[in-house]
């Protein structure tokens, strides 16, 4: 089974999720930056990302569909 469909891992590292997700490191941290980067928690000196990479790209869809005018 691949990562990607791995929706009910409980937290993932930056650069497991982003190899999951088909992003670079780069463009989750510019994401991030942004606001719009998927949810996640701070342990200690660990970020863990809480949104599976499979739900954080179908919210993304979903918004960019709300987006589109009519």
């Amino acid at each position: 089974m691949s990562s990607m469909e791995d929706a009910d891992k409980a937290g993932w590292g930056i650069k497991e999720w982003c190899g999951a997700a088909g992003f670079s490191v780069a463009l989750y941290f510019k994401r991030q930056k942004l606001g719009c980067g998927p949810r996640l928690v701070h342990v200690n000196r660990r970020t863990i990302i809480t949104e599976a990479p499979r739900d954080y790209l179908k919210r993304l869809e979903l918004e960019a569909a709300s987006a589109q005018p009519r």
